[in-house]
C-alpha cells in the first residue's frame, strides 16, 4: 500500500507538470501571468540575499514546511498532499515549456537538487495520503461502531510518519545545500 502511495504521489506531480505544459500551450496569457507571478515571487523572496546561510535557510525551511503540511495535514482526507503535489508540478511544466534554452540545460539546473528534493516530496505526499486513508477508515469505523482498530492504525501510522519524516528532512537539507550553491553560482554569472 505504501509503495502504491508513492507511485500515486509521482503520478499527481506528473499530472501537475503536464498541466503546466498544457497551460503554456493552450493558454499563453495565463502562462505568461503565472510565470510572471513565479518570477516576481522568487525575486521578492531572495532579493538582497547574497550569502549562503540565509539562502539555504530560506530554501530549506520553505521546502520542509511544505513537506510537513503534505505529510501531516493529509489526515484531512489526503486533500492537502494531493493539491500540493499537483500544484508543485505546474511550475516545472511552465518553466520547461517557456524556456528558450535546450531542455537538457534547464534539467541540468534542476536535477542536481531535484534528485534529493523530489523523492522527499513524493514521500511526504505518500505519508499524507496514508494518514488521509487512515482518517477515512477511522470515520467509517466510528460510523459502524468499530473505531478501535482504525484508531490504533492511525496512531501507529502517525508514529511511523514522524519517524520516516526525518528522512524527508535529510533529503531536503541536502537538496537545499545544492540549490543554494546553484543559486549563488547562477547569480554571480
Amino acid at each position: 500500500m505504501r509503495r502504491k502511495l508513492v507511485g500515486i504521489a509521482i503520478i499527481l506531480y506528473v499530472l501537475g507538470f503536464a498541466a503546466g505544459l498544457c497551460i503554456h500551450r493552450y493558454s499563453p496569457d495565463l502562462s505568461d501571468k503565472l510565470y510572471d507571478q513565479m518570477v516576481a515571487s522568487f525575486r521578492a523572496e531572495f532579493e538582497g540575499l547574497d550569502k549562503a546561510l540565509p539562502i539555504y535557510t530560506k530554501i530549506f525551511t520553505h521546502n520542509l514546511s511544505i513537506s510537513a503540511i503534505m505529510a501531516f495535514a493529509g489526515v484531512v482526507f489526503a486533500i492537502p498532499p494531493v493539491f500540493i503535489l499537483i500544484a508543485n508540478g505546474i511550475p516545472l511544466g511552465l518553466i520547461l515549456a517557456r524556456s528558450e534554452r535546450p531542455v537538457i540545460v534547464v534539467l541540468g539546473s534542476i536535477l542536481p537538487h531535484g534528485i534529493f528534493e523530489l523523492p522527499a516530496t513524493f514521500l511526504a505526499g505518500a505519508f499524507g495520503m496514508l494518514l488521509g486513508l487512515d482518517a477515512a477508515a477511522l470515520i467509517s469505523g466510528w460510523m459502524k461502531g468499530q473505531g478501535e482498530v482504525p484508531t490504533r492504525i492511525l496512531v501507529s501510522d502517525v508514529k511511523k510518519v514522524l519517524g520516516w519524516f526525518l528522512l524527508v528532512a535529510v533529503l531536503l537539507a541536502i537538496a537545499a545545500a545544492i540549490e543554494t550553491l546553484l543559486f549563488l553560482w547562477y547569480s554571480s554569472a
